[in-house]
């Protein structure tokens, strides 16, 4: 998969959507219906949340992503139990997969009733940290899968389950030293998709090795001459992500 086919306009606008998602219902309403977008359906289940729309053209799945001060989503990260994936080979994070649970229902019904018919839409998934995870893994279940965004995500799984969801488009981004994008350990855990790298200046680049290695560095200079001694946290930011995507 080349970076050459990725639309920076259709990141740009799941990586706004991942930054929506965590707003309050009656202004992610709103956005929707100054775009035109009539169908829209939020799900929130024991922790779990979610939007789905459906335009004339797509549907598309944007999963929230870790809510710091929510508990349960606290317990989805540090849950690295390792559980036989649903109706895949291999293995998953348990936390993921169990988040993804509360929803799927509801999910995988919308896709039906809205993307399966003669008109034959286009279906996305997306999500940011947590959510991204979660997004990644609905991706895996659902029988037909466009294009898959996701923004700071974790590794979901083995490389049994990576292998095995290889044809699934997916623009994994990656912005500099983001630390949940490093996590959990990559000895019994895989990413899957392709990397989209942002580097220290907000551009999207290809480098990797040594390369990478003093980008890496500099985002760190650059964030302590600033005074602000958190680079990887900031990084993790989905307004971050949002602002360098829709900037290059």
């Amino acid at each position: 998969m080349s970076i050459k086919n990725l639309d920076l306009e259709k990141a740009a606008w799941f990586s706004f959507l991942s930054s929506l998602v965590y707003k309050k219902e009656t202004e992610i309403k709103q956005f929707f219906e100054s775009e035109g977008i009539g169908i829209v359906k939020f799900l929130d289940k024991d922790g779990t949340q979610a939007l789905m729309y459906s335009s004339n053209t797509e549907v598309a799945v944007v999963v929230r992503g870790t809510e710091p001060t929510a508990f349960k989503d606290i317990l989805a990260d540090l849950n690295i139990r390792k559980k036989k994936a649903k109706a895949d080979t291999g293995k998953v994070h348990a936390g993921f997969q169990e988040s993804l649970d509360d929803i799927w229902r509801e999910v995988i019904s919308f896709i039906d009733n809205h993307a399966n018919g003669p008109d034959g839409k286009d279906i996305y998934f997306a999500g940011h940290s947590l959510g991204a995870a979660v997004a990644t893994l609905a991706a895996f279940r659902c029988p037909r899968v466009t294009e898959l965004y996701t923004f700071g995500s974790p590794r979901v799984g083995n490389s049994t389950l990576i292998k095995a969801n290889k044809e699934i488009t997916h623009w994994r981004f990656v912005n500099n030293n983001d630390l949940v994008a490093r996590v959990p350990s990559f000895l019994r855990w895989t990413h899957h998709g392709k990397r989209v790298y942002i580097n220290h200046k907000g551009k999207i680049s290809g480098v990797t090795g040594v390369r990478l290695f003093w980008d890496l560095c500099k985002g760190h200079a650059s964030s302590w001459m600033r005074l602000k001694f958190f680079d990887s946290f900031s990084d993790h930011s989905i307004v971050n992500y949002y602002e360098h995507i829709r900037n290059n």
